[in-house]
């Protein structure tokens, strides 16, 4: 049984969704949808999101693009 082909597959869609962070993207104080204190958000075209999801995902792109072997341009 060949095990490898799916794993292959989720993680190149775990690294598109973490990739979408190198999109042209700017800081910007916000309030969360939650209602708490005042955020610093990094702000893309379509979406928010908090800088602390942003490093994340930076981080985990670059672990993965290492993994599968990806070139960076």
């Amino acid at each position: 049984m060949n095990n490898k082909k799916p794993r292959i597959r989720q993680l190149l869609k775990i690294y598109y969704k973490a990739n979408r962070v190198n999109r042209p993207h700017k800081l910007c104080l916000a309030f969360p949808k939650d209602g708490c204190d005042l955020r610093v958000m990094v702000a893309f075209e379509k979406y928010l999101m908090t800088q602390e999801i942003f490093v994340y995902a930076q981080r985990t792109a670059k672990k993965l693009r290492a993994k599968l072997l990806i070139s960076e341009s």
